[in-house]
């Protein structure tokens, strides 16, 4: 019973289930942008953490939160639907990471 490749099939099962789940909820709520979208939130954190040479993970992790909460209130606050709310946010963050992303000639120094 504790052969690997058992227990990666049991795993990968439960993952699938789970994954198939949570995207029909995200269909039919309307927030299929919302997993792209959050990757690309954490690229400005990824820049300022690079600049201030600390860890990157940290400053993934403060923009992802950032962005979460900015598109949780610009959801309750505007009347604009789930999907444009994200693609705001989506947009707006790449925007600021492309901005904030240091050269690479100052990462060398």
């Amino acid at each position: 019973m504790t052969n690997p490749f058992f227990l990666s099939l049991v795993v990968g099962a439960f993952v699938g289930g789970a994954a198939g789940y949570l995207g029909s909820l995200m269909i039919t709520r309307k927030m299929a942008l919302v997993g792209d979208a959050l990757g690309h939130v954490a690229l400005p954190g990824m820049g300022l953490a690079l600049l201030l040479k600390v860890d990157v993970t940290l400053g993934a992790f403060v923009f992802l939160a950032l962005g979460i909460l900015l598109i949780w209130r610009l959801g309750e606050k505007t009347p604009l639907s789930s999907e444009t709310v994200v693609g705001i946010v989506f947009v707006s963050s790449l925007a600021v990471g492309f901005l904030m992303f240091p050269s690479q000639s100052s990462l060398k120094a």
